[in-house]
């Protein structure tokens, strides 16, 4: 081959592609999309082409024009990628079959098979002043839209949409000697038939646990609260709910979430005798097995509510809840025993776990069990009462004399591993009584150097490589809460600096697991050091709580993406190979991507590898009040966030 000819080649390659990379730019550019889906009908939108130097990256967003899901309007977003065509694109992308839900009320359940993505392609070719084409995806529940595009613009500094979802580490990763060594520790864990199958999928090895951040869509759903949006989704009933659940988080503003929450409780959630209650699949209510805890919070709640807003409404909530705290101690007429919850006589023979109440307590009944987590909600209930209550009011002796009956004979209190139970219980006792004697039994409690050692060193809560005590730590925060209130009202300076030290070390501690509870106490309580509390993550909790509550199973574990963690939930409960229980993911998700339970904050984050089945009980939202106007007491929101 000459010289001239191979040159003349040459330039002609290089001619070729120069004019080819230029031609395959020209489809870049926004595009407004209309078309046409069956069952569902028209939509419009745009479409973005982005270049990407070999490629296009590809974003759909449409809106359904007649379409509605239970009143709502329907948007979905699509994203993958395009290549050119010698006339036109081919599109290719991937939509999820389900995501975190699988079931709901009337609904199909889903199957292993949902949990794979669904591929899906697009072919548009050149028609009349734009492109026109249709997609194809798999099985019925893809209907095949068909639509066309024309070319209004070139695309701008940033795509006309991103998702903004990350899962970010709670904690380092581990080091290869605390790897092998915790692996070894766990490997029966591994050899169980629930776990055997993840163990060698890359995030299991590892073994770095995540939280997922999701911000995809809040701006949007705070301008339209009514839509639905759809995110690289097959268009069914449950993810619909699904869009629905995260519209009711993301959709509302803080208050408005805080004043639904506010009025159901009172109409639906609340039993006769006074403390919160679950309404079951029929309607009717239903006794809450941790009923004095959680009305304890309640209380607390409404009493914040009461001292920030002066509402009446507020305040006869709170009288109701510290009531019926009182009967839950009075009623077993015993010093040795106290009510897990009560409720009014259905008439009915109580069952085994219930005891009917007798002379002033006829007509009520209380359920057996009143344990250390019961005993918290009795205390937020003391509190309130001194809080609330003015001197001389007979409740704060009617009050304070059940709790020292308590703390003469009831093993959660004379248990010396407790001592801070203790410790709270007297110092309620001695503002509700003005005893001297307890007074003094505070004051040697609060002041004792090892409990405010151990109050330093892990008060509030512990976290380590993904394992931790969740429900404890809710429980560690509340008496942190209580203590250093008790503090300030014993103005015992002192004591009030370490316990609120140590509940700014454990918000710090625990800071990569989002602790909502911990951050906003902290700001609500003045903790000391120079630097504000951040809780702009707890802010972004309770902007992911839906109000009201979703009825929807959870299972992500039928996910292709999903895996296990590589150590058990709660180890030293020494049961990991006999209960599939203590399995649960290694990435956490969003508080809207879950089946919340009746107080959200004492959740383990991670789920279960079983998922939780279709709940038969509805709960309230007296969680996210608890939070809420704990927020507001310590202005980490304003009255119109």
């Amino acid at each position: 081959m000459s010289r001239l000819l191979r040159a003349t080649r040459i330039a002609a390659f290089l001619w070729l592609g120069l004019a080819g990379n230029s031609w395959a730019q020209a489809r870049s550019g926004i595009y407004q999309v209309t078309g046409t889906e069956p069952g569902r009908g028209r939509f419009r939108g745009r479409v973005e082409l982005r270049w990407q130097g070999g490629d296009y990256s590809f974003v759909r967003e449409v809106e359904y024009q007649g379409f509605r899901y239970r009143g709502h309007p329907v948007s979905l977003v699509w994203s993958g990628r395009a290549q050119d065509l010698p006339a036109g694109v081919r599109v290719r992308l991937k939509l999820e079959r389900m995501g975190w839900a699988s079931g709901g009320p009337g609904l199909p359940s889903r199957s292993a098979r949902d949990g794979t993505p669904m591929p899906v392609n697009g072919t548009f070719v050149t028609r009349s002043g734009g492109l026109g084409g249709a997609y194809a995806g798999q099985g019925p529940v893809f209907v095949g839209p068909s639509e066309r595009w024309v070319r209004v613009a070139s695309p701008g500094p940033t795509p006309i949409w991103e998702e903004r979802r990350a899962a970010l580490p709670s904690h380092d990763p581990p080091g290869n000697f605390l790897r092998r060594l915790l692996f070894r520790v766990f490997s029966s864990f591994h050899a169980t038939p629930w776990v055997r199958p993840y163990v060698g999928r890359p995030e299991f090895q590892a073994a770095i646990h995540r939280f997922v951040y999701e911000r995809t869509d809040y701006a949007l759903l705070r301008s339209r609260p009514d839509l639905l949006r759809l995110v690289n989704r097959v268009v069914d009933p449950l993810n619909l709910e699904e869009a629905l659940v995260k519209t009711n988080a993301f959709g509302k503003t803080l208050r408005k979430k805080a004043d639904e929450a506010d009025r159901e409780i009172p109409l639906r959630f609340r039993d006769p005798a006074g403390p919160l209650v679950q309404r079951s699949a029929s309607g009717a209510p239903k006794a809450l097995n941790d009923g004095a805890l959680w009305t304890g919070a309640y209380a607390y709640s409404q009493h914040l509510r009461y001292r920030i807003t002066g509402a009446p409404v507020a305040r006869d909530n709170l009288d109701r809840a510290v009531r019926a705290l009182l009967v839950m101690m009075e009623i077993t007429g015993r010093g040795d025993a106290f009510a897990r919850t009560i409720r009014a006589s259905s008439g009915q023979p109580p069952g085994t776990r219930w005891v009917a109440g007798t002379g002033p307590y006829a007509g009520i009944e209380w359920r057996k069990g009143g344990n250390n987590d019961m005993f918290k909600g009795l205390l937020w209930g003391g509190l309130v009462v001194h809080e609330a209550y003015p001197a001389g009011d007979p409740l704060r002796a009617k009050y304070g004399n059940a709790l020292a009956r308590l703390i003469r004979s009831h093993p959660v209190v004379r248990r010396r591993r407790l001592p801070s139970n203790e410790l709270m219980a007297n110092g309620l006792v001695s503002l509700l009584l003005a005893s001297s004697s307890h007074r003094r039994r505070y004051r040697t409690l609060a002041r004792n150097p090892f409990f405010n050692l151990y109050q330093l060193a892990i008060g509030g809560g512990f976290h380590f490589q993904g394992i931790s005590d969740w429900s404890g730590i809710q429980l560690e925060v509340v008496a942190l809460i209580v203590q250093i209130r008790l503090a300030a009202h014993h103005r015992d300076g002192l004591v009030s600096l370490v316990d609120r030290l140590a509940l700014r070390r454990a918000a710090k501690r625990l800071a990569r697991t989002r602790p909502t509870l911990h951050l906003l106490a902290a700001a609500a309580l003045g903790v000391p050091g120079r630097a504000r509390i951040d809780t702009s993550e707890a802010v972004w909790a309770l902007r992911e709580v839906p109000v009201p509550r979703a009825r929807l199973a959870e299972h992500t574990a039928l996910r292709e993406d999903h895996s296990l963690s590589p150590y058990p939930s709660l180890p030293w409960k020494l049961d990991w190979t006999q209960d599939p229980g203590r399995a649960y993911s290694i990435v956490a998700p969003p508080l809207f991507e879950r089946e919340l339970g009746t107080f959200c904050w004492k959740n383990n984050p991670f789920l279960g590898v079983g998922g939780r089945s279709l709940s038969n009980e509805e709960d309230s939202s007296a969680d996210y009040l608890f939070a809420y106007w704990l927020a507001r007491a310590g202005g980490a929101i304003g009255p119109n966030d």
